[in-house]
């Protein structure tokens, strides 16, 4: 995979490492489910689940992606290698249609750059995450970091499973304004879209909101 020296190149490394386990599982019709995936520091760190199943491996296409990054601005956009059509009785794998975007920019006309593939499915299971979070709370001062063991799982506790996330300083930058990153936000929430931090990033904004809408 190719990844991008972008704002949310810390989430994009952990998708390119979840890309390549299951990408290494589907050899031997297994498929994995992330059950916590996070970036931390300098490193990252996954706990998967591996299971076999020659069936969900036809599933692993829609879950893995191409990103096309606008050269000029934040505006980025995901190609997923495939779809699931559920309007039948049984689901029927295709190839998704695309692409996603022009050849140039929408906002500024500039060039698209390709990176990935990535996972662009879940990266946590969130009944995981509610189970190690009470076992943390149930165990005071076992951990040395534990604030920040609590902290992180909040986080992805609530974070949104939408691929990779602009920032807010890297909007304010591009804008030219200081928008308080609260109202940024509930603005989007009033628009109709889900919002939710990213713990790869306190300043980030994960969001389901097209580019045009941001």
């Amino acid at each position: 995979s190719l990844s991008l020296r972008h704002p949310y190149c810390h989430e994009m490394a952990v998708r390119i490492v979840l890309r390549a386990i299951e990408n290494s599982a589907n050899r031997y019709k297994r498929y994995i489910t992330p059950v916590l995936s996070m970036s931390i520091d300098f490193y990252v760190r996954m706990f998967v689940r591996v299971r076999t199943s020659p069936i969900n491996v036809k599933a692993s296409a829609s879950k893995t992606a191409l990103v096309y990054q606008s050269l000029g601005c934040d505006a980025f956009y995901l190609q997923p290698y495939g779809v699931i059509d559920y309007s039948r009785k049984n689901p029927k794998y295709k190839h998704s249609s695309g692409p996603p975007c022009n050849t140039t920019c929408e906002f500024t006309n500039s060039r698209l750059k390709v990176a990935g593939p990535i996972w662009s499915g879940k990266m946590h299971e969130v009944d995981f995450v509610q189970r190690v979070l009470k076992h943390v709370e149930a165990n005071p001062k076992k951990y040395t970091t534990e604030r920040r063991i609590l902290g992180q799982l909040r986080v992805c506790e609530t974070e949104i499973e939408t691929p990779l996330y602009y920032t807010h300083k890297s909007l304010a930058h591009l804008f030219h304004t200081s928008v308080n990153i609260i109202k940024l936000r509930s603005a989007i929430i009033n628009a109709g879209y889900r919002v939710s931090q990213s713990h790869a990033d306190p300043s980030a904004i994960k969001t389901d909101a097209s580019p045009m809408v941001i």
